[in-house]
């Protein structure tokens, strides 16, 4: 067969490469299993052979099959459906494992988008450890993932599986339909739970405790509003902590297996926490939702990174879009109906860090001009953060990763200093730093008060980052290895 490393890899890989919470025994019985299965159960062999040649036409790096390779593919799919319609007409009673795993291997059978896309950020690290770049560039068929789910269901949940690796595989393919489509995920999280930085297998490291004491920290204004939605942000902190230290190649790095299971898990917090307004909200119910919707834009860009066919940062951009608009008009008819000189507590940093996320997910979208305006609304209203290094020190003490955001954001910034929109009846207090400033670069700015809170306590930097000038990462993207 052309192409046959490929083909056997996608055959090994095409669900045990997703059993990350067992050990390696546990996870060389799944795939005995499967294999076992697949040489006992016609129905469930065409269908092994038929998902994994799907894997690879995901791959937009792989050429097209030759016409004799897809006709053979196409044959083990039709073998492969008409006998699991068969199993199904026939089924009295809930369905075992073994016909459940037939029907998420049905879900893979799609045809992948054959859109492509620019990447406008860089891959986060944990784009390939899943497959996701392949599994989530399949189409989404909503009436064959609602059969899956009622026969899960009638089963009890994914909780009474058993038998090959089934929990997980129903748990990733929960999280990862959810994502796509916009909904929270139907199924709780049963895996065990896991926690990177106070796990037994990773000892973070010096710079690791130091990020781990800075990120998140301003997330304690989230406190009274909203616990989970705040504890959930600093998850992704600590998942965040413990990929920079394994892709900067330090010494004693954590598996990438573990970042993958809490990184996971954090996701599904993050993706369950789904859009709530009770009868009569407050200004601070507003500003939950913005910030549940900019975690979830940073969770796509470094915990649980969808491909750009996905479509997933845009929509996400646009809900932001949304969610800040309606936080804007409810606080400005509360702030008309207050008594003059009432103090409102001031949310201009959280929400920056938010405009900055709604800005980096719709690079490249019509929503884009928004958040520039908004950015340069709100920088006026904090004029602490009056130069590149101040407002990135301010993005770390929330949810910010460097590696892959620092250098899309200074575009944006670069855009926010420089627009041309008039802002000088409210005094401009904007700098852009280069490493290399001419008079035209600059824009005057008022004495502002240096190191105003210990939160902002980070290497010194050296002008906003550039393609050459970006760190590059010795840990390559790569897949989980078992």
């Amino acid at each position: 067969m052309t192409n046959a490393p490929a083909s056997l890899q996608a055959y090994e890989c095409i669900h045990p490469k997703l059993i990350t919470v067992a050990s390696a025994n546990e996870v060389s019985m799944v795939k005995i299993a499967w294999r076992r299965i697949g040489q006992e159960w016609p129905l469930m062999f065409h269908l092994q052979v038929a998902s994994a040649a799907n894997l690879i036409r995901a791959d937009i790096k792989n050429e097209r099959f030759p016409n004799n390779i897809e006709v053979l593919r196409l044959k083990h799919q039709a073998r492969g459906l008409a006998l699991v319609t068969k199993e199904l007409q026939n089924l009295k009673g809930p369905a075992p494992d073994s016909l459940i795993m037939a029907m998420i291997m049905v879900a893979n059978l799609t045809d992948p988008n054959p859109t492509q896309f620019p990447e406008t950020i860089r891959p986060s690290p944990l784009a390939t450890a899943q497959n996701l770049h392949l599994y989530a560039r399949l189409t989404v068929i909503p009436s064959m993932i609602q059969a899956l789910l009622e026969l899960v269901v009638k089963r009890g949940g994914i909780q009474t599986m058993q038998q090959f690796g089934l929990p997980q595989l129903l748990q990733f393919a929960d999280l990862m339909v959810s994502s796509r489509l916009g909904m929270t995920p139907s199924f709780p999280w049963v895996l065990p739970p896991f926690s990177i930085l106070k796990g037994p297998t990773y000892q973070p490291d010096q710079d690791a405790i130091m990020m781990s004491m800075v990120i998140g920290t301003g997330f304690r204004q989230l406190d009274p509003i909203g616990m989970g939605l705040a504890n959930a942000l600093r998850a992704a902190g600590e998942v965040t902590v413990a990929l920079d230290h394994y892709q900067q190649g330090r010494p004693n790095p954590p598996n990438l297996i573990d970042i993958v299971n809490a990184a996971n898990e954090t996701h599904h917090k993050l993706s369950g926490l789904g859009p709530k307004m009770p009868l009569n909200p407050q200004r601070t119910d507003y500003l939950w939702n913005v910030c549940r919707v900019a975690g979830l834009i940073y969770s796509d860009l470094v915990l649980f990174p969808l491909p750009p066919t996905a479509g997933v940062r845009p929509r996400l951009a646009g809900e932001l879009l949304l969610a800040m608009e309606n936080f804007e008009v409810f606080q400005a008819e509360e702030a008309a109906c207050l008594d003059q000189g009432t103090d409102m507590e001031d949310y201009t940093r959280l929400l920056l860090w938010a405009l900055t996320l709604g800005g980096l997910a719709s690079l490249n979208t019509p929503n884009k001009p928004y958040f520039v305006q908004k950015l340069q609304e709100y920088v006026v209203r904090w004029p602490y953060i009056s130069d590149w290094h101040a407002y990135i020190n301010l993005m770390a003490t929330y949810l910010w990763w460097d590696y892959i955001l620092e250098e899309p954001a200074a575009q944006i910034w670069t855009e926010v200093t420089l627009s041309p929109t008039d802002l000088s009846h409210q005094g401009s207090v904007f700098a852009r730093p280069n490493r290399n400033p001419s008079p035209s670069d600059w824009i005057p700015i008022p004495p502002v008060q240096q190191n105003i809170s210990p939160d902002f306590h980070r290497p010194p930097r050296h002008g906003m980052p550039t393609p050459s000038s970006s760190e590059q990462s010795p840990h390559p993207p790569g897949n989980v290895q078992m």
